[in-house]
């Protein structure tokens, strides 16, 4: 019998922080999905990486989809603005997790060091300078490339909302003239609605969503929670009292498969 292969990439979320064993327990939502949907014969490839930025979860979903072959990747998407790089070439690998709310410690490098004061400085300046709107636009080039190279893969993609900002129909445009009580309340947030006027609300709004058309939308068809992140689904805890805990883990691969099958 050939044997099924799935990958599954992502942040701390997909990497299973929280749980005992991390992605090898039994209730982590990829195990979960990947029995209810797929027979005994089945090779699952977790990437998933605590503290990743979407960036980086696209590059290694990149890499793996060129050098192997899949038949479904799914790939789930976290918060912004986050930004995830390495502070100086080290034995012993240090990455710099930079989201709000997290703290960095001192770095001492063999070449660069950097104070937990500095590194949290810059944590604070990036997450101000970085607007929700391009961090989403972001998101919506990467889906269509990975689409892209699923398809010339004949690889079946979708695409999980595991801590996504945006809210229930953020990407379904009106098409009339817009007022504040139109829109949904994070649209009314990424346009600061009301710091503006009508006219400008009007123009950027029709902006935004006319940058995402213009990478090929959002893809809707490929998420299986497009408007229900895992975090929104929350019941219990992990061991850490931050991330989904096994019951969490295990209604959103129940939820998923349903989707999936449906």
């Amino acid at each position: 019998m050939r044997t099924t292969n799935l990958l599954f990439s992502g942040c701390s979320i997909t990497q299973g922080i929280g749980l005992h064993h991390e992605n090898q327990n039994s209730m982590h939502y990829a195990n979960v999905l990947t029995s209810m949907m797929f027979n005994n014969n089945v090779k699952v490839n977790n990437i998933g990486v605590a503290g990743y930025s979407n960036l980086r979860i696209f590059l290694d979903t990149c890499s793996e989809l060129t050098k192997s072959n899949y038949d479904f990747v799914f790939v789930g998407w976290t918060s912004y603005p986050r930004f995830y790089t390495w502070l100086g070439l080290q034995a012993s690998e240090y990455p710099g997790i930079f989201l709000p709310g997290t703290d960095l410690d001192d770095f001492d490098g063999n070449d660069l060091s950097y104070s937990k004061k500095f590194l949290n400085n810059f944590r604070d300046s990036f997450s101000l300078i970085s607007h929700a709107h391009y961090d989403i636009l972001d998101i919506v080039r990467y889906v269509n490339i990975l689409k892209t190279l699923a398809e010339n893969k004949n690889t079946k993609i979708y695409f999980l909302n595991n801590f996504c900002h945006w809210d229930k129909n953020y990407f379904r445009q009106i098409n009339v003239q817009v007022k504040l009580d139109l829109l949904t309340n994070y649209t009314n947030k990424v346009l600061n609605s009301k710091n503006r006027n009508d006219d400008e609300v009007n123009f950027l709004y029709k902006k935004i969503h006319k940058d995402y058309k213009s990478l090929g939308g959002i893809q809707e068809k490929l998420w299986l929670n497009l408007y229900n992140s895992m975090t929104s689904m929350c019941v219990d805890l992990g061991n850490d009292n931050l991330h989904p805990g096994p019951l969490t883990h295990q209604s959103y691969g129940n939820f998923l498969a349903n989707k999936l099958s449906s």
